[in-house]
């Protein structure tokens, strides 16, 4: 399998991240190779499609007419493969979440993507532009890959004669393992003893809701025994805490997950995300969550906790209440987001969903001449 280069902009770019997950836990556990092309060409052509796209972005022209909106969408996303790249590689399919081929390729492609609005209304637009799919790009994917109901349901109305295409497919989490119900059962009988720990981890704070959580802990906090923990490295921009917010950067995966099995609440009132996959993670931790309450958050997200709407201080207030005063209310529903997890999202069954939808792309039939594996 070979996945296209992606851009210059840095390890910790989500694409990316999503890229070495997969790789990750597909590898050790299935006959399977993803290599991500390191052709010049591509790359200086993803690096060219990135820079005139954000060029075009910022020069407002996409709202000028529905022709350069159009022109947006392709200059961004479209990359030319070279077919001498597949066969140095013996790929049977190519696998992207972004970038995808203008020229007909002698193998399936797998595209994984989004079709559902997601944000705050005022976002929506943005929002919208941002995740829309050209329908080339549908007709020329052999299978279509989203990572919750609601975009497959979205898929199947914005495109019904392509529906037949799409799987659903949780992320790919390789370490990320549920804690025992022994353990959920401790943590929650300690609840406000002597702390009631809530903990944020989001990279980009602000739009995950940080400055909101905060000022409803302040709001709280008096009248509660809160503590509250923020990771993140603040990638869009600095926030300044309360010095009794404990405030911690550039931790590994096995820090973060540390914290969470300690915190009883996993609060992020985003107003931008897409499908919160840190959400699942502190559900495998035993957290109840406070997540926003728009779509697909709600319909994931919503019986594991409270929603709120991240606009609304009074509401982020209202729901992180709820929960601290509540400890039944809490640890019953981080019971069942930690067997939901288990159910659903573990890495075991994302690698047999992945690898059985990479399976039903490399079956089909190839253009005559092509002689990969």
């Amino acid at each position: 399998m070979l996945t296209p280069a992606n851009y210059w902009v840095g390890k910790h770019n989500s694409d990316i991240y999503t890229y070495e997950l997969l790789k990750s836990g597909l590898e050790k556990a299935r006959p399977l190779d993803m290599l991500v092309s390191d052709s010049r060409l591509l790359i200086l052509q993803a690096n060219a499609s990135y820079a005139f796209a954000a060029a075009l972005w910022r020069s407002k022209l996409p709202n000028v007419s529905q022709a350069m909106t159009k022109l947006w969408h392709f200059s961004r996303r479209a990359v030319w493969l070279p077919p001498s790249v597949i066969e140095r590689a013996q790929a049977d399919i190519v696998y992207s979440i972004l970038l995808f081929p203008v020229n007909r390729l002698p193998v399936p492609i797998v595209l994984e993507t989004d079709f559902n609005h997601w944000g705050i209304p005022a976002l929506r637009t943005e929002i919208d532009r941002l995740r829309y799919n050209p329908p080339w790009i549908v007709e020329r994917s052999a299978v279509i890959l989203v990572r919750h109901q609601a975009s497959l349901d979205a898929l199947k109305e914005q495109y019904p004669d392509q529906a037949h295409k799409g799987i659903l497919t949780p992320s790919m989490l390789p370490g990320c393992e549920a804690i025992t119900e022994e353990q959920l059962t401790a943590k929650f009988a300690a609840f406000a003893r002597p702390v009631i720990k809530v903990l944020f981890v989001g990279n980009a704070a602000r739009e995950k809701g940080v400055r909101q959580l905060v000022q409803a802990y302040q709001a709280l906090k008096e009248r509660y025994p809160l503590e509250l923990t923020v990771v993140s490295r603040f990638s869009d921009g600095p926030v300044t805490f309360p010095p009794d917010v404990r405030v911690l950067s550039n931790l590994p995966p096995a820090e973060v997950y540390r914290l969470m099995r300690e915190a009883h609440i996993f609060a992020m009132p985003a107003t931008r995300d897409s499908h919160g996959r840190v959400f699942w993670e502190a559900m495998a931790a035993g957290c109840a969550l406070l997540a926003p309450c728009f779509t697909p958050h709600q319909e994931l997200f919503g019986e594991f906790g409270l929603t709120a709407d991240p606009t609304s201080l009074p509401d982020v207030v209202r729901a992180l209440q709820g929960l601290v005063e509540n400890p039944g209310l809490c640890s019953e529903r981080a019971l069942s987001a930690r067997k939901a997890f288990i159910q659903k999202f573990h890495h075991s069954v994302a690698i047999n969903t992945y690898y059985e939808a990479f399976r039903r792309a490399a079956a089909q039939p190839r253009p005559a001449g092509f002689h990969g594996r």
